[in-house]
């Protein structure tokens, strides 16, 4: 799996989706974020927002039955995907003002656990994000550099169903219950709207987010699951809301790192609670902060618990352009992006995908019908040359009828 070739992303960030996504969010948020969700001119990116940003756009024909995407999927009889948790480092904000950025993702690391008949098969996909015009422009630049790391651990199961019998139901007798008292925390519910409207910004057609009777007969669900990623989308929302409400002297603030791991499932319709508590030893006086953040399901045991990492002050600029972030920091990337590119296998193979030729299965990396970079530029100027010669052709026909005529615009 790990040679498997993955497509790149490209997207541009402009505010649709960040607003379509404040808006979804809002009264799901403390009361006093409301005002916050404005889009103001020259912003950036939120922290987490970045993943309503470069979806999996594939043909119908290459979603699995449950509706994800085929690239990750280890294959039959591991057809049952959660996603286990992640990590995201936030290197330099991303502007919200139409810019293109690019996106690359690899499957990092494979693991197979679990005794003979119950194993678990854990996929680890990286993303980079970055700034750009055109796939393979960092090609031979100095400058160009990282903005932000994500890794993601996606879980297979085993579809372990008896043909003509339901689903055993996956709910769990055991809750972890936590043993600290939150500084803050937000109760709410989801609804089945708001993760129709998440699916819809993130291109997540996955059935255990919209189906009921597909979660209860065959994932043996008792109702709709919340998305892994709106758990932290979430955590860092009423994080900021506590930051903004308690620590105002304090700000600006900003989040450098989160990390987070999906223990138990959390439910539409049922009451979530998001905590956040500051740990109490920290350096710098205080300014890089490390919070425990976690989510309670309906039982009062662990669903989400995840770490976040802030910086405020002047401790920002070193941070995030120079210094080693933290001990949960990934410094060697922040380096940039010198003399890469992105390769021209995943070129191709977005490009087959865009024509409607990628098949389900991309591991042999072969597209008969894509052509190398410098085959590219070549055909790229034939066509120009083609072009040229039309219009000197045009030219001519318009000088020998002697009429004047309105400008002529190329296309």
């Amino acid at each position: 799996m790990k040679t498997r070739l993955t497509p790149y992303k490209t997207d541009y960030i402009t505010p649709t989706q960040v607003q379509s996504l404040r808006l979804t969010l809002a009264d799901f948020l403390p009361i006093s974020s409301k005002g916050r969700y404005k889009l103001a001119s020259h912003s950036y990116l939120n922290p987490t927002h970045h993943l309503v940003y470069f979806p999996s756009v594939l043909n119908a024909s290459l979603l699995l039955p449950d509706g994800t995407e085929s690239w990750t999927s280890p294959g039959a009889p591991f057809t049952r995907k959660m996603w286990a948790g992640g990590s995201m480092t936030f290197l330099q904000d991303i502007p919200v003002n139409g810019d293109p950025f690019h996106c690359t993702e690899t499957i990092s690391d494979v693991q197979v656990k679990g005794k003979e008949g119950e194993e678990k098969i854990y996929v680890r996909v990286e993303r980079r994000i970055f700034p750009g015009k055109y796939p393979g422009e960092l090609q031979g630049q100095k400058k160009a550099r990282l903005h932000l790391s994500e890794q993601r651990t996606l879980v297979f199961m085993r579809d372990n169903r008896q043909e003509g019998f339901p689903a055993v139901s996956q709910t769990s007798s055991k809750a972890l219950k936590p043993l600290q008292t939150p500084d803050f925390a937000h109760f709410l519910v989801p609804t089945r709207e708001l993760l129709f409207r998440f699916s819809a910004l993130t291109l997540n057609a996955h059935a255990i987010h919209l189906d009921k009777q597909f979660c209860r007969e065959v994932e043996g669900y008792r109702n709709l699951l919340v998305h892994g990623p709106l758990t932290v989308v979430l955590m860092i929302e009423v994080l900021q809301t506590y930051l903004h409400r308690f620590y105002p002297d304090r700000l600006p603030t900003k989040t450098t790192y989160v990390e987070y791991r999906n223990l138990a499932p959390l439910y539409a319709e049922e009451e979530m609670k998001i905590c956040v508590k500051r740990r109490e030893k920290e350096a710098d006086g205080g300014r890089t902060v490390t919070w425990d953040v976690w989510i309670e399901g309906q039982d009062g045991g662990y669903a989400v618990k995840g770490t976040i990492c802030t910086v405020s002050d002047g401790r920002i600029s070193k941070l995030r352009f120079g210094g080693a972030i933290n001990e949960h920091g990934t410094a060697p990337e922040e380096g940039g992006l010198d003399g890469e590119s992105i390769p021209a296998e995943q070129v191709a193979l977005q490009h087959a995908i865009n024509a409607g030729h990628e098949t389900a299965s991309n591991e042999d990396g072969s597209l008969a019908e894509d052509f190398s970079p410098k085959e590219k530029i070549e055909r790229e100027a034939e066509d120009k040359a083609e072009d040229e010669a039309e219009d000197e052709a045009e030219d001519e026909a318009e000088d020998e009828m002697e009429e004047e005529t309105a400008p002529y615009f190329q296309r």
